[in-house]
């Protein structure tokens, strides 16, 4: 049985409290098939942001639909993974610029 962690928005940029959620990359119980994979894209301000996966999972559910205000840690979904994929010591999570 996987065990199910969080995935929250990464820090957004400083200077920036809100951002808008905009849309997911995958449905609910696709893969996350490696680090690096966009789960979500972000709008703050005029910047558009990818949050990606920082290991191997599958998303499990979602927890916000576009066009919602988030703010930084947030959590957004809940993903899925072997205990050995869980990124223990290192973020869930992180921006693509």
């Amino acid at each position: 049985m996987p065990f199910l962690y969080d995935f929250a928005v990464p820090a957004i940029p400083r200077g920036q409290e809100m951002a808008i959620f905009e849309n997911w990359e995958l449905a609910e119980r696709d893969p996350v098939s490696a680090a690096g994979t966009a789960i979500a894209t972000i709008r703050v301000g005029e910047r558009r942001f990818r949050i990606l996966a920082n290991g191997d999972a599958f998303l499990w559910k979602k927890m916000v639909r576009p066009g919602e205000k988030i703010r930084s840690t947030q959590v957004l979904g809940k993903l899925a993974a072997d205990g050995e994929n869980i990124p223990y010591g290192r973020p869930y999570s992180f921006l693509e610029i």
